[in-house]
């Protein structure tokens, strides 16, 4: 049941529905690359209570000190480097050419555009979105739920935000 669709040159076989045969025919590792952290979230999940084994995928340019940790389903494009003592959560998008400098955190579902910096102890909490360029200064807090503009200079702690009902998970 494959389709005419491709992406990057790669065939689109189906939908989430043919998830489940995929699973019954062994395929038991899968990578949720989808931009928007809300519906990567949801998507995760559902893989997860299939029984799929969420996997990461990082670029061989990708430098990570050994102090690191790194979730499930993270994704971490060229140029990226992490330093010591940073947590990465689960469902992660860095994107190309992304800095966290020592002890940062990042909470389950956060996307960082390209260029993003984040500096010393800074943490950024669940679905937030760096847009390119932004920065944060070290030990400054991103709330859950925050978007950035690009090129944001972010040098003082941002609360959480509160989602609208249709993006409650």
């Amino acid at each position: 049941t494959g389709s005419e669709k491709e992406v990057n040159g790669c065939p689109v076989l189906g939908d989430m529905s043919l998830l489940p045969h995929a699973f019954r025919r062994g395929i038991r590792c899968a990578i949720v690359a989808i931009g928007d952290n809300y519906i990567r979230q949801q998507r995760f999940y559902e893989l997860e209570q299939m029984g799929f084994h969420l996997i990461n995928a990082v670029h061989p340019s990708v430098v990570i000190d050994p102090t690191a940790t790194i979730g499930r389903g993270v994704i971490i494009d060229a140029g990226t480097v992490i330093s010591g003592r940073c947590q990465i959560g689960n469902g992660c998008i860095l994107a190309t050419s992304c800095t966290l400098a020592f002890g940062v955190l990042l909470g389950d579902h956060v996307r960082l555009e390209p260029g993003v910096r984040v500096g010393a102890s800074a943490q950024v909490h669940r679905h937030s979105l760096l847009r390119c360029g932004a920065v944060v200064a070290n030990r400054v807090v991103v709330g859950k739920n925050n978007e950035t503009e690009v090129g944001a200079i972010i040098t003082c702690s941002i609360p959480d935000r509160e989602l609208p009902e249709d993006r409650l998970l």
